[in-house]
């Protein structure tokens, strides 16, 4: 702050008069004279209001508190304002030139720490997608990628779904990063290619304050925790969060214990994703939403194909005799539900209902999923058809019989083995 007191000090009275020890506004003698420039001697008993306030108490003044204390003063005239606003904006001009050339020196001195980014390919200063930081002394050169990466990690941090962001910080230091240096890194993302963080956006809309941020976004930081978890959870606690949603939601879908654990988190895993949001959300909106999509989707899936996840015993035959191949039913639906050209081309501009919020407009060109496709395009107005939901989640008494198509036994029952060994 002393800086800027001596800088408001040579506007103030540009004549280079001294800076007294103790400035009082009733005291004018010949160091601290009255310059009214034409007006009257008002302004100038302004002028040292202002300077008896700088020097009166150096350690703790605060030029915007006096700007507003003044500016809102019912004794001063609209000229006395003007002049002060005026004489406000020209110590501030000359403080920031003086800020930049500063900074642009300590730029130009600081050694390089750090040019290589985290696969340890180096960086080039003045490439596109690289941004220097200079933090003690030091630079340290960052691609936007890490530099995305960081920050998607430290603001995103909630330990059982519960908020909890924390300060973006230099990973090499381990120092946190200023507020200067977190608007630089905004704008930065935001000239570039890269697209813009959720998060980092959510961040500076609150002006990187931490608490407003956890605060005001809590809902959507639960959300990207969801995604989040079920991005890095592991294979097997994914494949029991599976199982555990079809028996809560889709009874009569009946997983063989010996079904290929990795292809069965490969179809469900969209539909565990709603399963999560239903339970885990916020927003009792969405989870409500979610709920019904998945209910609806799993009735959708049950009715395609009610055997999926049954094992298959099917007899080859050849010159040799038979051999039994054993299989699993994996046909499935598209999670996706396809869209017609004409929805989509229309969509942007009409309120269509639609049961499914996640479509896919390329559905029409799949291979795989033609046969699936042709069955659901343009669903039309979500009609929630309860029936089918206690179809599949209540349990019936059907029974476990083997079910035999063109020569295939599909099998879920206890009496697996002895099909096996009669068979052979």
């Amino acid at each position: 702050m002393n800086l800027y007191l001596q800088i408001m000090h040579k506007t103030v009275y540009p004549s280079g008069s001294p800076i007294p020890e103790n400035a009082n506004i009733f005291e004018v003698d010949d160091c601290f004279p009255l310059e009214h420039g034409g007006l009257n001697i008002v302004p100038g008993f302004y002028k040292n209001v202002l300077i008896s306030r700088i020097f009166s108490g150096k350690s703790d003044f605060r030029k915007f508190d006096f700007l507003r204390d003044h500016m809102n003063n019912i004794f001063m005239s609209k000229e006395m304002t003007h002049m002060l606003m005026e004489t406000f904006c020209k110590i501030q001009r000359k403080y920031f030139v003086l800020l930049r050339f500063v900074e642009k020196c300590k730029y130009r001195k600081a050694k390089t720490q750090v040019a290589e980014d985290l696969y340890m390919n180096p960086l080039k200063e003045g490439d596109a997608g690289v941004f220097a930081v200079v933090q003690c002394g030091k630079k340290y050169l960052f691609s936007l990628a890490n530099l995305i990466h960081y920050i998607n990690v430290a603001l995103s941090h909630a330990p059982n779904f519960f908020a909890d962001p924390l300060p973006i910080k230099n990973p090499y230091n381990n120092v946190v990063f200023n507020k200067s240096t977190l608007y630089k890194i905004f704008f930065a993302i935001k000239s570039s290619t890269y697209l813009m963080p959720v998060v980092l956006y959510y961040f500076f809309m609150v002006d990187f304050n931490i608490d407003k941020f956890q605060s005001t976004f809590e809902s959507q930081l639960r959300d990207i925790a969801i995604d989040n978890y079920l991005k890095n959870l592991q294979s097997e606690y994914l494949h029991h969060g599976i199982i555990r949603m079809l028996k809560e939601f889709a009874r009569k879908i009946r997983i063989n214990e010996a079904f290929p654990k990795e292809r069965l988190i490969e179809i469900m895993r969209p539909y565990y994703r709603l399963y999560c949001i239903h339970i885990y959300a916020m927003d009792k909106y969405k989870k409500i939403q979610a709920g019904d999509e998945l209910r609806l989707k799993l009735g959708r899936f049950y009715k395609y194909n009610p055997a999926f996840g049954r094992k298959i015993y099917k007899h080859e035959h050849s010159l040799f005799g038979k051999k039994l191949l054993v299989n699993f039913n994996d046909q499935h639906p598209p999670f996706n539900q396809a869209i017609s050209i004409e929805h989509f081309m229309k969509n942007h501009s009409q309120y269509i209902c639609e049961s499914n919020h996640h479509v896919d407009i390329f559905g029409d060109d799949s291979d795989d999923e033609s046969e699936a496709s042709e069955q659901i395009v343009d669903a039309g107005h979500f009609d929630y058809d309860t029936s089918e939901e206690d179809e599949i989640i209540d349990d019936s008494e059907e029974e476990d019989e083997a079910v035999i198509i063109d020569d295939e036994i599909i099998e879920d029952s206890e009496e697996e083995e002895s099909i096996a060994e009669s068979s052979i």
